[in-house]
């Protein structure tokens, strides 16, 4: 019995645990977002409708829906900027740093497309490296537009993501990028399966 009970307090204390611990990497659509609230509790920008049309933007672009707001701009030369073609979003020139910052200061949870393209807009087999305001950093081969990189911060707010300069030649390309809430297990559901857990040794003890 003080065996299940020291389980079932550390159970909980993982959970509780959770409100500092570093960001989680997943690497599918699918899994990222089996963790993130749904709509309205998330915001998924597929950036076919933009704002102000499409071109490019000196200054960056913003967006927002669901109570969820974000800019993103290029930074690297005199003339950083950005350019929406479509249905993506891309530096206009190439080895630029693309960075976006959450300014609703809600979001715990980021995912999207983030792969490079030529001059010519064609996907290019190059290393892709992201990094997130904790300092969780992940970098990985691109090698389609369908890459996928999707975090979840159970720490601080998530409130930037930074592409790091991909190189000569190479821009920072993001498209389908879902921002939003995770999902936060309910300690009373945990106490809950741990007093059924201790009923049910104390039956099978009789």
């Amino acid at each position: 019995m003080f065996k299940s009970s020291i389980f079932c307090f550390l159970l909980l204390s993982a959970v509780s645990a959770q409100k500092v611990s570093a960001a989680t990497v997943f690497t599918s659509s699918a899994s990222f977002l089996s963790n993130v609230q749904p709509s309205p509790g998330s915001y998924t920008e597929d950036f076919s409708t933009p704002p102000s049309g499409f071109g490019n933007y000196p200054s960056g672009l913003g967006f927002s829906s669901n109570g969820f707001t974000y800019n993103a701009a290029a930074a690297g030369l005199p003339l950083a900027e950005l350019y929406l073609n479509e249905d993506i979003i891309v530096t206009q020139a190439t080895n630029e740093v693309l960075t976006i910052n959450f300014t609703s200061g809600n979001v715990t949870a980021v995912g999207g497309n983030f792969y490079l393209t030529n001059v010519l807009e064609q996907t290019v087999v190059a290393s892709v490296t992201l990094t997130l305001s904790d300092s969780t950093t992940v970098s990985f081969s691109s090698a389609t537009s369908a890459e996928y990189r999707g975090f979840v911060s159970t720490g601080p707010f998530i409130t930037s993501l930074v592409m790091s300069a991909p190189g000569v030649n190479l821009r920072n390309s993001i498209d389908n990028l879902t921002v939003g809430a995770r999902i936060i297990p309910e300690p009373a559901s945990v106490l809950s399966m741990c007093s059924g857990f201790l009923l049910l040794l104390q039956r099978r003890r009789r």
